[in-house]
């Protein structure tokens, strides 16, 4: 399933763990590894789920480094 391969290598990517990205998307992390390692396919909207929640986890994260940039940038300008 290539949409769950994606969402790996996105996770990955973003040093997220499946543990992360489990309780992001509210499902046991069993069913994460299970969906990743082609042990099981998700059910309807299933993909939906972990999308969003990796895609939430992500931008969760962008906006702290853009936070710790502009502290850097005043710190600099002081």
């Amino acid at each position: 399933m290539k949409a769950i391969h994606e969402i790996r290598e996105a996770r990955e990517k973003a040093g997220f763990t499946i543990l992360q990205l489990a309780v992001a998307a509210g499902v046991d992390p069993s069913t994460v590894w299970r969906w990743e390692n082609g042990k099981g396919k998700p059910q309807f909207g299933g993909i939906s789920v972990l999308r969003d929640a990796l895609a939430e986890m992500i931008n969760e994260k962008i906006g702290k480094l853009a936070d710790l940039h502009d502290r850097v940038q005043s710190i600099k300008t002081q």
